[in-house]
């Protein structure tokens, strides 16, 4: 479901996406990846509080899922929420400093 589901949203076919995620979240309510594809449709429909709640549930899942929190961070970002983004990149920091996105991003939130 998650492969089908990735292959819509490539195809831009949103709608069926969320589909394909939500059937694998009926199979494992704790499939990050899931949440996390269902985030990043909502941060592309420019709804960041949609899209922060499916991140904070990929989060919830795993608390360590540093792709889900690099996309909560730039959701918490354009919701003006730039106290929760910098928290969000300080832990993204901590799990992979190596990241340059991670350096560019804290830029914009503090200018």
């Amino acid at each position: 479901l998650l492969l089908r589901g990735n292959d819509m949203v490539l195809k831009q076919n949103d709608q069926e996406a969320m589909k394909l995620f939500e059937g694998a979240l009926e199979l494992d309510s704790c499939f990050e990846d899931a949440w996390n594809n269902m985030g990043t449709i909502a941060y592309r429909r420019k709804n960041y509080e949609e899209a922060i709640r499916y991140y904070s549930n990929a989060l919830r899942c795993n608390g360590g899922y540093s792709q889900a929190l690099f996309n909560r961070a730039n959701s918490y970002y354009e919701a003006k929420e730039l106290f929760n983004a910098l928290q969000d990149l300080k832990r993204v920091e901590a799990i992979n400093p190596d990241t340059s996105v991670l350096y560019f991003l804290r830029g914009l939130v503090y200018t």
